[in-house]
């Protein structure tokens, strides 16, 4: 869709798509895909319109992420506990970070060095992508519901949505170092925030569905503009856990995840005497 909400072409064909992430330059598709009760990893040129498979069916895989080199990080869910892997080009597989507790992807750095990953519900981590180096803890989650954390395109800054003192999710900009200030930069609610790749833009999703644009000016302390709202996305209310839509280099087009049917339902439908009217159904 354009930066207007235009509808502008389909990605891909209808199917049970989970998860996702567009590479920097737009050109592939990372995206699972529920086959057997199990969410497959395939990569999909967007330029061909053709998908190919990168996973088995032996696993399932969640949050993957593209990196500088053309591999994909993502969760790996089975056996469990979920561990963190690397998996090539070529479908092969390697275990990055694995524990007694489940250990989930959130980012890659745009220069593949760094890592930020989530352990369990209890911290926000960050560790060189390569070297098997230590994690440092970045944020202590606790009952707040952290997710969809993501590196600033300089690697300076986090963003990611949380709970905050009333219940409501807003979204939320730390800077990428242990004990720093956490800014609120959503307005009235929001889920899912991205950076444009410049750094000078934040989107993120409004509880209404709507698209909404922060700009953002970058320094030692960055300054942010008054959220704006850009379009309808039909995604309402946006999931909380798992990417609904991307956006390209620019800013002004963007990939989302929306059901075949717009429609919310929002009804209950209700047949009265309905024993009845399976008795005259069955005598006709």
């Amino acid at each position: 869709m354009s930066r207007r909400g235009e509808p502008q072409e389909l990605v891909g064909n209808p199917g049970a798509y989970y998860t996702f992430d567009l590479s920097k330059d737009g050109s592939r598709l990372v995206y699972g895909r529920t086959e057997g009760g199990r969410t497959i990893l395939w990569v999909h040129d967007v330029e061909r319109n053709v998908s190919s498979r990168l996973t088995s069916i032996t696993s399932s895989y969640a949050d993957p992420r593209w990196t500088d080199r053309g591999d994909v990080v993502a969760t790996g869910w089975e056996p469990g506990p979920a561990a963190i892997v690397l998996i090539s080009s070529d479908g092969r597989e390697s275990t990055i970070v694995k524990s007694a507790v489940n250990n989930m992807v959130e980012s890659v750095s745009r220069d593949g060095q760094l890592l930020l990953y989530r352990q369990r519900a209890l911290q926000l981590l960050a560790r060189p992508l390569n070297d098997g180096s230590n994690p440092v803890v970045l944020r202590e989650i606790g009952t707040g519901g952290m997710n969809q954390a993501q590196f600033s395109p300089d690697t300076q800054w986090i963003v990611f949505h949380e709970r905050d003192e009333s219940g409501k999710y807003e979204v939320w900009v730390i800077p990428n170092r242990p004990g720093g200030e956490r800014r609120q930069v959503s307005s009235g609610g929001g889920v899912q925030p991205i950076w444009r790749q410049d750094g000078r833009e934040l989107f993120y999703l409004g509880m209404d569905g709507a698209l909404y644009a922060v700009g953002v000016r970058p320094g030692n302390r960055p300054w942010f503009s008054a959220p704006k709202r850009l379009f309808t996305t039909g995604l309402a209310p946006p999931a909380l856990s798992v990417e609904e839509y991307a956006a390209s280099r620019d800013g002004r087009r963007f990939l989302l995840l929306r059901p075949i049917e717009d429609r919310i339902r929002t009804s209950i439908g209700v047949i009265p005497n309905w024993p009845a009217q399976l008795t005259a159904a069955a005598s006709k």
